[in-house]
């Protein structure tokens, strides 16, 4: 529910002076811009070309219109922060349960977590209130005052200007400013789009400020690795603050096709039998992206070489070549995606479509190319251990950013203290076996293991079997129900062999059964049942895997911990 403060991608860009712009505001945006201090102040105001002067009680605040260039800056994480002060204003601010835990800090006790839908919101929301002038997470002035509370607005304010530092007199009006146009987002989003296309042209400005938001620098990245090392987890958490419907999921399979990708021409009965395009998630997502310029887009790519993805793009192939204002380079006609576009229809064209409609700040006509806007950016994924996948060529690799997801726990320890958390269970989860006594750890088993698919791809120069290490969240760790009806958590010996161990029969140990297993073990139906009799009794003794695991047994060993592991020591 409540964005991360200090998530990277809201920041507020750094303010250069020498590079900010004038700004020249069309009649349309004045208007509107004095509407909304009339409403606000409800005084005397006057939104000039260049400047803008607003009566407050009796006296007067001058300031120059690159306010309003400023505000854009800070949009992401003025959107963000305004979350907070209106889920006080609507359920907090008047809740007197409330007040006696907030104003003495008790954020453990029930009467406050049990006010949040989890604890990472409970968390978010208690650092939000503490915030202060030292606080990294909501910079400014204290909520809490004595025993009482101070306005939203004046801590909006406050923390607004910490994040972006205005050498003038009339600075402290800017955090109202700010506070005002997150309150009307279609206000904002139209002055945003509005200044972006004055500045856009000016090609110095936007490399030397990396202008705007994320969403005119779209990413296209490939996120791979081994099985379970969190690759979709990281797109979800990259993209944990943009709205459903700002995001697109697909999986590729063998079986999908460019029709089911772009959209393919479908009878439909309307008044009799026609043929219509019907969209496929990638035009879709394209005509959002189009019709909301100011805002993000994310196309999410899951499994992206267990289809022929070549083949499934086609020629949109040549779409991923983007130029420095992130628009594709080269555009390509399709007329099906074109017509659509320019539908009212969000999911088939329209019977008749007009020759040319304005598609946001886009005029469509019946011959516009099909490019990738800016703020339409493509997540993929990619194990590096699968079967029977399709290779990506070189051609269609090099139009992408690769980024390795590393098998650790936890990848950094900027995480949140929720994310070190539940890495801190994953890691300790202990599995389930017939002897009570013993007991292993996930993360001792999986490194023991790793260490071992390791050893035989170098030993037997096959350099594909490390690609079959167990990601550190193969297997889930999860409450279950022991044989004697207690509750545990940890990992089943149900799960365990029945994804761990057919991993490893089937896929990682594929070609060395009998270097791996007992001698009596013929097939894998008999493993599963010797594992549920003798447990890790499985593994033959050349395998070394029992006495290591003895090993650890006894003189309790334990290995990095995912802080470690994370810090690199």
């Amino acid at each position: 529910m409540f964005p991360d403060l200090l998530d990277k991608n809201i920041q507020p860009k750094e303010i250069i002076i020498s590079e900010i712009p004038e700004i020249h505001l069309s009649e349309g945006i004045k208007k509107k811009l004095t509407e909304m201090f009339v409403e606000e102040e409800n005084g005397y105001v006057k939104v000039s070309d260049f400047t803008t002067t607003v009566a407050i009680d009796k006296n007067y605040v001058f300031f120059p219109n690159q306010y309003f260039y400023l505000a854009i800056l800070c949009k992401n994480y003025a959107e963000a922060l305004f979350k907070y002060c209106d889920f006080f204003d609507n359920n907090v601010k008047n809740n007197s349960s409330l007040k006696e835990q907030i104003i003495n800090q008790h954020f453990s006790n029930t009467k406050y977590t049990s006010f949040f839908n989890n604890i990472e919101d409970s968390k978010f929301f208690s650092d939000f209130i503490i915030g202060g002038e030292i606080s990294s997470f909501r910079p400014g002035k204290n909520l809490v005052n004595g025993d009482k509370y101070r306005g939203t607005k004046d801590i909006f304010g406050s923390c607004i200007l910490k994040k972006i530092s205005i050498p003038d007199a009339s600075s402290n009006y800017f955090g109202s400013i700010v506070y005002y146009l997150t309150k009307r987002n279609d206000l904002y989003s139209q002055l945003d789009s509005e200044i972006y296309q004055q500045i856009k042209n000016n090609n110095n400005f936007i490399k030397q400020n990396s202008v705007l938001s994320s969403t005119q620098h779209p990413s296209q990245i490939i996120y791979y690795g081994v099985p379970g090392s969190g690759k979709s987890h990281r797109i979800d958490e990259d993209t944990k603050n943009v709205p459903d419907e700002q995001k697109m999921r697909v999986v590729f399979h063998p079986e999908y096709t460019n029709a089911d990708f772009v959209g393919q021409i479908v009878p439909r009965v309307d008044d009799g039998v026609d043929y219509r395009f019907k969209a496929g998630p990638f035009s879709r997502i394209l005509k959002r992206a189009y019709q909301n310029i100011d805002k993000p887009f994310y196309l999410i790519i899951e499994e992206i070489n267990r289809g022929n993805a070549s083949a499934i793009f086609g020629d949109l192939f040549q779409l991923l070549d983007r130029d420095e204002s992130g628009y594709s380079k080269y555009s390509v006609e399709n007329l099906d995606i074109n017509s659509y576009i320019r539908s009212k229809d969000n999911l088939y064209n329209d019977k008749e479509v007009p020759s040319t409609v304005k598609v946001g700040d886009t005029e469509w006509t019946e011959i516009t190319g099909i490019r990738l806007p800016p703020n339409l950016s493509i997540l993929a994924t990619m194990n590096t251990s699968d079967q029977n996948v399709f290779a990506l060529d070189n051609a269609f690799q090099r139009r992408w950013d690769m980024e390795l997801v590393e098998n650790k726990f936890l990848i950094s320890n900027e995480s949140s203290e929720d994310e070190k958390e539940k890495a801190k269970k994953q890691a300790s989860a202990i599995i389930e076996l017939p002897q009570a006594n013993l007991t292993y750890t996930w993360q001792q088993f999986q490194s023991i293991i790793n260490s071992i698919i390791s050893e035989k791809s170098n030993s037997t120069e096959l350099s594909s079997m490390e690609d079959k290490r167990l990601g550190c969240w193969f297997v889930k760790a999860c409450e279950y129900e022991s044989e004697n009806k207690e509750k545990k958590f940890g990992i089943s010996k149900k799960i365990f062999a029945n994804k761990v161990l057919k991993y490893l029969w089937d896929d990682a140990f594929k070609f060395c059964h009998q270097e791996i297993f007992s001698a009596e073990i013929f097939d894998f139906e008999n493993l599963q049942n010797i594992f549920y009799k003798r447990g890790f009794g499985i593994f033959s003794e050349e395998s070394g895997i029992v006495n290591i695991l003895n090993s650890l047994q006894s003189s309790d060993t334990t290995t990095q911990t995912p802080a470690e592991e994370a810090s690199g020591n």
